[in-house]
């Protein structure tokens, strides 16, 4: 079984253990594997959102990032998610209205409340799914290896997505990298075993 067969494999998976992590160095095409190989294969059925950590120094601008990603991607394909628009947009529109009518008229207390609500951001309202619509969601975490997060804390959020919302999760990374890193190897050794579920290294063929 090839690497893109093995990847169709696990993104097939209904309800998979762990993540799939795809490892191998840099430059030889892992990134442009999923964004076109496998996109391409699964188009029909799975949707793909890639986000990239590279730079990411918190746990908090990660998971904002996998939400302005899934919001995206909401908006490109016109598909209504979990009614998280509908909220958001009802809200807001509530304290408008209230603000519109004269909030200085308003308790003390009250004007603060006003105000909190209108500088909510509608990330507040997305709420990643295993589903878009009818298809999949493949949640890709690219360039692991190129943050300054933690990676065992890296990890533990990453696994937060496959093992308690159950998305179907590949990591792609230089492994290689971040044992060279890592101070303590035996803790992320421990830690990739308990959340990944498979490790594809990726060798390119070049001769076909």
């Amino acid at each position: 079984m090839d690497t893109l067969e093995e990847l169709k494999y696990y993104c097939d998976e209904p309800q998979p253990v762990g993540a799939l992590m795809l490892t191998g160095e840099w430059g030889c095409g892992k990134t442009y594997l999923l964004n076109n190989s496998l996109s391409n294969a699964l188009k029909d059925k799975c949707v793909c959102l890639r986000v990239s950590l590279f730079g990411m120094a918190s746990i908090e601008e990660v998971k904002k990032e996998v939400k302005q990603c899934w919001l995206r991607t909401v908006a490109e394909l016109n598909t209504p998610a979990s009614g998280w628009a509908e909220k958001a947009q009802k809200y807001t529109g509530v304290f408008k209205t209230v603000v519109d009518k004269g909030a200085e008229h308003l308790p003390e207390p009250w004007k603060s409340i006003v105000s909190g609500a209108l500088s909510f951001n509608v990330i507040d309202f997305v709420k990643v799914e295993p589903k878009m619509g009818d298809k999949k969601v493949i949640l890709i975490f690219d360039d692991l290896e190129r943050t300054d997060i933690p990676t065992s804390d890296l990890l533990g959020c990453i696994n937060d997505y496959c093992e308690n919302l159950h998305i179907n999760t590949i990591v792609v990374a230089n492994e290689e990298k971040i044992q060279s890193s890592e101070k303590d190897k035996i803790k992320y050794s421990e830690i990739k075993e308990k959340i990944i579920q498979r490790t594809i290294h990726y060798v390119p063929d070049y001769s076909s």
